[in-house]
């Protein structure tokens, strides 16, 4: 029996991965396309920062296989309440397909604004519903409230996980 690993760039998983919740099996990780955010702060002429963190918004597309993978996902658009969303990087995952590794992640927490979705398929009719084998593509846009950054120092089994955290808002 091999030990075989699938390897993945970058991944979102719709929980806080740095919260210890469990194993993390491959088919709830959402397949990111793209993530930007921009995060700002006024700057007195010396460059010190004053005042609060002005409003950032993260936008991120991930592609799904289908839309039940994605339901936690479209059911937040609805909701008045903060939802952490874990970017795992250069992440790892063993032949039973729960997660074994990443290089580093990025959990930002805050409220989903914005939901698009669009499907891409070569056999997709206008006026037809889309088939499960369809992949979707969601773009979405969070309002941000905090980021906290995980990475590892140092390598093999001396690697120790640390953490920044960066509050934007406040709750």
């Amino acid at each position: 029996m091999s030990d075989a690993t699938t390897e993945l760039k970058a991944l979102l998983l719709l929980q806080d991965v740095l919260a210890g919740e469990g194993d993390i099996p491959l088919k709830s990780a959402l397949t990111v396309q793209h993530f930007a955010y921009k995060c700002e702060r006024h700057r007195a002429p010396g460059g010190n920062p004053y005042g609060p963190t002005l409003q950032s918004f993260l936008d991120f597309s991930v592609k799904v296989a289908t839309k039940n993978t994605a339901k936690a996902l479209l059911e937040r658009i609805n909701s008045p309440e903060t939802f952490p969303y874990s970017f795992l990087f250069d992440t790892k995952f063993a032949s039973d397909g729960k997660l074994s590794d990443y290089q580093g992640v990025l959990v930002a927490n805050g409220y989903l604004v914005d939901l698009e979705e669009s499907f891409e398929s070569t056999n997709h009719k206008e006026g037809e519903a889309p088939s499960e084998n369809e992949q979707m593509l969601i773009t979405a846009r969070v309002l941000l409230s905090n980021i906290v950054y995980g990475y590892y120092e140092g390598s093999g089994s001396s690697a120790k996980a640390k953490c920044l955290n960066l509050i934007i808002t406040n709750d």
